[in-house]
């Protein structure tokens, strides 16, 4: 083996293991002793924040803090459902790792029976509806008012061509 190949191998295994040191600090953020925890609901605090604020890698930082994912605020918001909500898609993403890597289902309803999707599918956020419907939420769910993701997006698409075809568009007639 030539030097520029070992070189290239030793650059490797540096990025390696500065990539699992990088990791192993990451674990150990949510590793401390129980008595110096904070409580789940400091962290959700933390969590929401951070997905309000568009903060992904605040929210990255706090996804080892997973059971935190679980809580839900007085509308029964997880921050599946505020994630959801947001034009940024990243927010969603970082969410949906930490829900599927503890097997949370997407279909948990807020207090008024929305799931994820249809938050999504209200507040019109396409990239979202996509990215939820890949990781298998269901259009069919649906809220209190018995709208289902699937009707709110066909209403939404008919407003939208409702507002491109009217005449009213391009200013009043005369």
């Amino acid at each position: 083996m030539d030097d520029l190949e070992q070189d290239g191998i030793n650059e490797e295994l540096i990025e390696f293991a500065i990539l699992e040191s990088i990791q192993d600090a990451y674990k150990l953020q949510c590793s401390v002793p129980a008595h110096r925890k904070q409580s789940n609901s400091e962290n959700f605090t933390k969590i929401m924040t951070a997905i309000n604020k568009g903060d992904v890698a605040a929210l990255q930082a706090l996804s080892c803090c997973a059971s935190a994912f679980r809580e839900s605020d007085s509308r029964g918001w997880l921050p599946l459902h505020a994630a959801a909500v947001l034009p940024k898609t990243e927010m969603l993403h970082v969410v949906l790792q930490v829900m599927l890597s503890m097997d949370m289902t997407l279909e948990k309803q807020t207090k008024d029976g929305d799931t994820a999707l249809t938050l999504a599918a209200e507040a019109d956020q396409v990239e979202n509806i996509k990215l939820l419907l890949q990781h298998g939420a269901s259009p069919h769910n649906t809220n209190s008012r018995n709208e289902s993701p699937l009707l709110i997006g066909s209403t939404i698409a008919l407003l939208h061509r409702q507002d491109v075809h009217s005449p009213h568009k391009s200013g009043p007639l005369i």
